[in-house]
């Protein structure tokens, strides 16, 4: 896994407050806005580890800017996506009372593509580059700041697609071809490495293989499947057959997961069809308050991560169905941390960062209690804990400094 060094942590919050300050802010009902130059592109700040990109749904169509023509340049617009991107959002705050974090190109792609390298997406246009920078600026300070507070973050980069099949497309890295082979072989560790979401491989709290992770019962996929909106790859269809059209994943996903060594974020490119999910208001709406509720479900299940507490990334104190407990939920190192409910008899316990390391493990005392190591480092971190023969549960436990 690769650290984040402070000066670049630095650098991101400095670049933000620079932003904040210098190129313009507004409030809405919804969020606070921080606009790039002349409003090409926008950030809406969240306090959910979460980031949504929309790259293709602007319609901003400055005439001193020139229509791109580089490389039989791509200029189709991905219609409403845009629009679902607010609504989800809008959707995570009825259900939670938080924002996620929403990242918008407001030029049209016939002046700007932000999911392509700068040379294609700006053509060499001065000002359109600017705008790029500015863009993946805000996205890489929205994965910042959300790791900082949750030690996660999970990304989207939405888009829309016209592809005969209406199922919406899952691009985690992985192409058609590899989807199409056994589990055994997405198991691979080159596969792995390939993968948008392969860091979570190490990091779910009930170690599922990549496969499973890719196309399992707790994909991704397979969830949006079970509300009502058919994915592939999932469960219910693994991969896309020979011939079919696929968005394995672009360039802002290769760019901000996990895919790229210097980034630990984890996400996906997520394609979805027109007709039933951007088409009108009411299919927008009822899809963002599935898919809320469908990564509330997902980040949940694999990092344990809970959104009862907006701005603070701190679940409230967990009962598990047999009245288990960690107390306290806060604590510094040097601390002891108690399980309160267990019976008597030996009980282990297993301490994990929020990126699956491993940092502790051992017994419990007497007391069913256990020490943070004086010097350990301040963030999210997961517990195991054996609760009685066999039977493990995990709680979330926040270091602080």
């Amino acid at each position: 896994m690769h650290r984040t060094g402070k000066f670049k942590i630095f650098f991101t919050c400095a670049w933000l407050v620079f932003l904040f300050l210098g190129v313009g802010r507004s409030s809405s009902l919804s969020a606070q806005v921080i606009y790039g130059f002349n409003q090409y592109t926008e950030y809406r700040p969240g306090t959910l580890p979460i980031v949504i990109s929309a790259p293709h749904g602007g319609s901003v169509t400055p005439l001193f800017l020139p229509d791109r023509t580089c490389n039989n340049a791509t200029t189709v617009t991905d219609v409403n996506t845009r629009e679902l991107a607010l609504q989800i959002d809008s959707s995570f705050f009825a259900q939670t009372g938080c924002h996620i974090n929403l990242v918008l190109c407001n030029l049209k792609r016939t002046k700007l593509d932000c999911n392509r390298e700068i040379v294609e997406a700006a053509c060499g246009n001065a000002y359109a580059e600017r705008a790029w920078n500015e863009y993946h600026r805000f996205i890489d300070s929205a994965l910042q700041l959300s790791r900082d507070r949750y030690g996660q973050a999970f990304y989207i980069d939405l888009h829309g697609h016209g592809h005969s099949k209406q199922r919406i497309e899952l691009g985690y890295g992985l192409s058609a071809s590899i989807l199409r082979n056994g589990d055994a072989t997405l198991n691979t560790s080159g596969n792995i490495r390939l993968s948008s979401i392969g860091d979570l491989t190490a990091a779910n709290l009930y170690q599922l293989s990549h496969a499973a992770l890719v196309r399992g019962e707790f994909s991704l996929g397979t969830l949006l499947g079970n509300s009502g909106y058919p994915a592939v790859p999932s469960s219910q269809i693994k991969a896309p057959d020979e011939g079919d059209d696929f968005y394995s994943g672009g360039y802002s996903v290769y760019t901000h997961t996990c895919i790229n060594p210097q980034h630990e974020a984890i996400g996906v490119q997520m394609e979805c069809y027109r007709v039933g999910i951007r088409d009108t208001y009411i299919n927008r709406k009822a899809f963002a308050e599935a898919l809320a509720g469908v990564l509330t479900e997902y980040l949940g299940h694999h990092l344990g991560l809970g959104f009862n507490n907006c701005g603070t990334g701190v679940p409230e104190n967990e009962v598990t169905p047999e009245s288990h407990t960690l107390f306290p939920s806060f604590c510094r190192s040097g601390q002891r941390v108690f399980i309160q409910g267990l019976g008597s008899g030996e009980s282990s316990y297993e301490l994990f960062s929020a990126i699956g390391q491993k940092v502790n493990q051992g017994l419990l005392d007497p007391s069913g209690s256990f020490p943070i190591r004086n010097g350990q480092q301040p963030g999210l971190y997961v517990v195991k804990v054996e609760i009685r023969p066999g039977k493990y549960h995990p709680f979330r436990l926040i270091i602080t400094e």
